[in-house]
């Protein structure tokens, strides 16, 4: 296949000179970043690639019927601080072209079925907790459990499961979804980035829900972290050190709310009234610290206390900026546009004396002293307001360092929104701007420990050293009035 000078697939050309690979040549001369097509198939369908090493062991690589391409990597002068010592070989099931997805790919559903390993004669078994208080069981994970005997049919959402027998739909995409509850309040923790998907108060959303199938519409719930909000075209220095990440936020050439969202989440801890998920960090592109997360959510009477703790496994420093992203509910379903309507009767009430400027990209150029619209510290109303923009110079702070948010409904539910002395900005975001469909019936607001580009401006930025633990607690209270 040939390609243009960003390596994207431009044609085919029949095989000569130094990609003829067909009689098993040497690669003097030969490097390689390319795809081969037409593959030349078995009479059972199968397709093989040999690599003969200097030494004499030959290694053969074989795909089944599938295989429709190969793509072949000798790494030639790759940027790489370890160059790999050897040649990637890769079976494909389609040839590399930009909408070979859309196209040609398969999107058959897999039936997922894991276990730790055998039980008697039965199927693999999947371990459910009970929740007696809401009669509900939560599937945590398919294990081999010896209370299997004592199990007879349990009906949950779409999963069967019988006595010796396991017959089980696909879990939801965004993962196992976890229930907690304690008196008038519940809350649902999806495994995927151990986002906070549900909030309920008397069975009234506080949070806006999302459907635990799709993607999740606009960060709702999310774990802003190693920073939250933007990275200017994703590169920073630190500790002498240049990195790159991923740009992610295409039309403002940034990088956008960390990692911690795009990884399922390992259950740690669930009772009926909390759960405990943590997130280890691995290598990633233009973030390479070793760092552990730990989320807790827990439900007593008084709300819901977030506690998350990072814990710097590694043997260098690691930067370090935290949020959460949730949309608060205005108590209306609208959809698109007409939430602005539904959002203006709605107060918030924000201490904090400074606003963050910003540029066409929504990255920050300076600070202001707070007026006009900006100025939420008589607990105003939303008319004439919309915000996607960060404060900070906080004012309300109490005896233990903690600051508060107030956002309250036309239907008299008041939400305060508690973070502690780690937190020292609030991004507020009213959606004016978002896209119809991304649209949430709310308004965002959001404690961080930095506002955008702490990476690269080091303002607010916390630097772990070798074996810190950072905490960061946020709580949710309710009241109508």
């Amino acid at each position: 296949m040939t390609v243009n000078e960003a390596l994207i697939p431009t044609g085919t050309e029949p095989v000569t000179g130094i990609y003829d690979l067909n009689d098993g040549p040497t690669l003097e001369g030969r490097a390689f970043d390319d795809a081969w097509v037409d593959v030349e198939r078995a009479a059972d369908g199968t397709t093989t690639t040999t690599f003969t090493r200097p030494d004499g062991i030959e290694v053969k690589i074989i795909g089944d019927e599938t295989i429709n391409a190969w793509q072949c990597y000798t790494a030639t002068g790759a940027p790489f601080a370890e160059h790999p010592y050897g040649i990637a070989v890769e079976p494909m099931t389609a040839r590399p072209m930009p909408s070979a997805l859309v196209t040609t790919g398969d999107a058959r559903p897999q039936r997922r079925l894991h276990h730790c390993g055998p039980l008697r004669s039965s199927p693999e078994v999947v371990l459910l907790r009970w929740l007696p208080s809401r009669g509900e069981p939560i599937f945590l994970s398919l294990c081999a459990a010896a209370s299997w005997d004592l199990c007879d049919t349990i009906v949950s959402d779409n999963n069967l499961f019988h006595k010796g027998v396991c017959t089980m739909a696909l879990k939801p995409r965004t993962g196992n979804q976890y229930v907690i509850s304690s008196g008038e309040w519940s809350a649902v923790v999806t495994e995927l980035g151990a986002s906070l998907r549900e909030l309920k108060w008397r069975g009234e959303d506080l949070i806006v829900p999302f459907d635990p199938n799709k993607v999740i519409p606009c960060c709702n719930g999310w774990v802003l972290a190693p920073y939250p909000n933007r990275v200017t075209n994703g590169q920073y220095s630190f500790d002498g050190e240049d990195y790159q990440m991923p740009i992610d936020e295409f039309d403002r050439q940034s990088s956008l709310h960390g990692y911690a969202y795009r990884y399922m989440w390992e259950l740690v801890d669930l009772q009926e009234s909390h759960v405990t998920l943590s997130w280890r960090s691995p290598d990633i592109a233009g973030y390479p610290f070793d760092i552990t997360i730990t989320a807790t959510y827990a439900l007593d009477e008084n709300g819901l206390t977030e506690t998350f703790t990072v814990h710097n496994n590694d043997s260098v420093k690691a930067p370090w900026a935290f949020g959460i992203h949730p949309w608060l509910a205005n108590g209306k379903h609208a959809t698109g546009q007409a939430i602005t309507a539904d959002n203006e009767p709605c107060r918030l009430e924000l201490h904090c004396d400074t606003h963050v400027t910003v540029d066409e990209h929504l990255l920050p150029t300076g600070e202001e002293p707070v007026s006009g619209i900006f100025d939420l510290r008589d607990n105003p109303t939303l008319e004439g307001r919309g915000f996607d923009d960060a404060w900070t110079d906080i004012t309300n702070r109490g005896e233990d360092g903690s600051t508060s948010a107030v956002f309250t409904r036309p239907d008299g539910i008041k939400v305060t929104l508690t973070g502690d002395k780690t937190i020292n900005s609030w991004q507020v975001c009213t959606g004016n701007e978002i896209g119809e469909k991304a649209r949430q019936a709310g308004v965002a607001v959001e404690p961080m420990t930095a506002y955008a580009d702490a990476f690269r401006t080091g303002k607010d930025l916390v630097v772990l050293e070798p074996g810190d633990d950072y905490t960061t607690v946020v709580t949710f209270h309710a009241e109508q009035i």
